[in-house]
């Protein structure tokens, strides 16, 4: 009866023995589980911006719509408009997005849905905006000139002549992005780098379903554009012949009508892969220490424990 009194508790000194360190592993997870949350965003952009290696992928259009993935409800690029100046010659580039922002009502009870435009100007020639700013066609670009100030023009392209109310709005006055994103298309390089230029609007305070737009650098110029601009700041265009006309800027936020936008996380981390994130690089290696010190020392009391048992046997 003793020998087999002896056996069961063996048994349970090694059910122990296993069982400890896999609950203190388990419970160690689970107290760690937020404690990376404040990092995992600056994390799941850097998976973006750079590959394996820790090289930039050099790709702005991914890197911004990874960023509006993770931080947003929905987004769709709507349009693309090459900027020109002087009839022929190239500013750079206007990417257009729709942006679905989710806010949580101030009762806590649902959300609220705003459509906005993020209008991003990349692939910028500085040298041409430098001869915008000066109104000079011998202007000439540095490395030590400051970036230009930038404006962009909204008019009613169906009331263009007679428009009094069309409104500027200065590129990066509003910081609304989180991370900065580089413009790998710049000209000419100067010394660092160059960001892209960002401006969001909210949909509503568009002033029409059909409007025009114009980039500029006077910063004399206000709201109200029905004059022309001085002769020597005349560098880019008021017009309606050579301002970009888009429409279609209105849209109801209807099913159908978002089936073509891309969902995202809302700045969810869970819902973006933060435990799947976790065991790969963290849970794992936290988890296989906390075995190994607890089941060592488990494992140690284990034999003390079965070897004082063994003494009393004989």
């Amino acid at each position: 009866m003793k020998n087999r009194g002896y056996k069961i508790f063996k048994i349970v000194a090694l059910v122990l023995a296993i069982i400890i360190p896999l609950t203190v592993a388990f419970l160690m997870c689970r107290y760690t589980y937020k404690r990376h949350l404040p990092t995992y965003e600056n994390t799941y952009f850097a998976n973006i911006k750079y590959d394996r290696k820790g090289n930039d992928k050099e790709n702005y259009k991914e890197q911004l719509e990874g960023y509006l993935t993770y931080s947003k409800d929905k987004f769709r690029l709507f349009d693309t408009k090459e900027i020109k100046y002087d009839e022929d010659k190239t500013l750079g580039t206007l990417d257009i997005y729709q942006v679905v922002e989710r806010t949580e009502n101030a009762s806590g009870d649902g959300y609220t849905y705003e459509l906005y435009y993020y209008f991003i100007l990349h692939n910028v020639n500085h040298a041409a905006l430098y001869y915008l700013h000066e109104g000079d066609s011998n202007a000439t670009f540095t490395e030590d000139n400051a970036a230009t100030t930038t404006y962009m023009q909204i008019r009613n392209a169906d009331a263009f002549d007679t428009d009094s109310e069309s409104t500027n709005y200065e590129f990066n006055t509003e910081d609304f992005l989180t991370f900065v994103f580089v413009d790998y298309g710049a000209n000419p390089s100067k010394v660092g780098k160059q960001y892209i230029y960002s401006l969001r609007i909210k949909s509503t305070d568009l002033p029409s379903n059909n409007i025009t737009l114009a980039i500029h650098c006077d910063e004399e110029k206000s709201s109200g554009h029905g004059e022309t601009p001085d002769d020597d700041k005349t560098r880019y265009v008021y017009d309606a012949t050579n301002s970009l006309n888009v429409d279609n800027f209105y849209i109801d936020l209807t099913d159908e009508e978002l089936a073509s936008f891309t969902s995202g996380y809302n700045g969810d981390a869970l819902a973006s892969g933060y435990t799947k994130y976790l065991l790969k690089t963290y849970w794992w290696w936290e988890a296989l220490v906390t075995i190994v010190l607890i089941g060592a020392l488990t494992g140690i009391f284990y034999m003390v424990l079965t070897y004082q048992g063994s003494d009393e046997k004989e």
